[in-house]
């Protein structure tokens, strides 16, 4: 007759507990690092991590934007200067897109005020 200690040093001879399989961390397929969990991008055609897919979703969106804006986000290294291209871009006064007057078009809508021009004439 065995007694549980018998077993349990038996199942513990053999690593019994040791051989739970470790989870495969797939690769990013843009940076390249290990992740638990990728983001298919349909429109990239790849599987990404979080910031890779946060990269190209700001890419995309500054390409639809505006030219100059896109370059900007091009020059930019990482998620957190392209973020701070887009903060930037709308007082940047941009000819390409006009961006300084748009925010002040919205500015003064959200306000309530409405424009109002004034002729200087003849008195």
């Amino acid at each position: 007759m065995k007694f549980y200690e018998e077993e349990y040093n038996a199942a513990d001879k053999q690593e019994f507990y040791g051989t739970v399989p470790t989870p495969v961390l797939e690769e990013c397929q843009n940076c390249g690092r290990a992740c638990k969990e990728l983001t298919y991008l349909e429109d990239w055609k790849f599987r990404a991590c979080s910031a890779c897919a946060r990269e190209c979703q700001l890419t995309g969106e500054a390409e639809r934007l505006c030219p100059a804006l896109y370059d900007e986000v091009i020059r930019a290294n990482g998620v957190r200067e392209i973020e701070a291209v887009f903060k930037a871009h709308p007082n940047s006064g941009c000819a390409q897109c006009g961006s300084e007057r748009k925010t002040a078009e919205r500015e003064l809508t959200a306000s309530g005020n409405q424009k109002t021009t004034t002729t200087e004439g003849a008195a």
